[in-house]
């Protein structure tokens, strides 16, 4: 993922980010293949197959650090649910 620019703006110097792109070669999966967009939805179903197929870990992270697990949990009401699914998928 893009690192946002900050620029100083208006007199009371608050900070803006610029639009975050993605870069160039990140690769674009289909969405019932990427474990972060469907923990972001709280699809535990289809994470809970890749897991269980060998296509991810549960301890699985992206190129920043961050695990499907911290981004459902920026979610709360998805956070519970799957964290048990990561609890549990932790011994693959």
């Amino acid at each position: 993922m893009a690192i946002p620019q900050a620029n100083k703006s208006g007199v009371d110097g608050a900070v803006e980010l610029e639009q975050m792109k993605p870069s160039e070669e990140e690769v674009k999966l289909p969405l019932h293949e990427d474990i972060m967009q469907l923990a972001m939805l709280g699809e535990i179903g289809p994470i809970q197959t890749l897991i269980d197929e060998g296509k991810y870990s549960a301890k699985h992270k992206d190129k920043e650090g961050i695990t499907a697990l911290h981004v459902s949990c920026l979610f709360p009401l998805r956070c519970l649910a799957n964290a048990w699914v990561f609890l549990v998928g932790s011994h693959k």
